[in-house]
């Protein structure tokens, strides 16, 4: 799947781009690299962070549940 950045994004999509740039960054050993572990951490914070003040629609006037 081509993910591309665009220039205006929703919240949504910032979050599913710092998701899935993590998951492509846990394939790589940082052990060495102190820097990438340092924005690795402060990408997984933010993105932590963005994911807990999105609201998630659990109930709505046009579903069941």
């Amino acid at each position: 799947m081509e993910v591309k950045i665009l220039s205006r994004c929703d919240a949504d999509e910032t979050q599913h781009l710092g998701s899935t740039a993590l998951s492509a960054i846990d394939q790589i050993d940082l052990g060495t690299d102190a820097y990438l572990s340092g924005l690795k951490s402060e990408l997984s914070t933010e993105t932590n962070i963005l994911s807990g003040s999105l609201s998630i629609e659990r109930k709505h006037e046009y579903t069941q549940e």
